[in-house]
């Protein structure tokens, strides 16, 4: 099985449409394409969730329930920015 790594710039909605469709049909896209997304990152303007192993099912879709509520990606974002 082939691993495509995966770093998705912006989860709005097409963003989030792509994330919950990886999510939901990973099984399936594995089966039928011998491939396997290997999301290591999201970002939006302010933030990114960054994982080089993957970052799991669970988090892909906490950063899309942040950002429909209009909350960074990354859950311990506190506004700073890095010096």
């Amino acid at each position: 099985m082939k691993e495509v790594a995966v770093v998705l710039f912006g989860v709005g909605g097409v963003g989030s449409a792509l994330l919950r469709q990886i999510v939901n049909g990973r099984s399936a896209i594995a089966t039928r394409n011998q491939i396997q997304f290997n999301i290591v990152a999201v970002t939006d303007r302010q933030t990114m969730l960054w994982e080089p192993t993957g970052l799991s099912d669970a988090q892909l879709l906490d950063a899309v329930a942040a950002k429909t509520q209009g909350l960074p990606v990354d859950p311990d974002y506190r506004g700073e920015r890095p010096s």
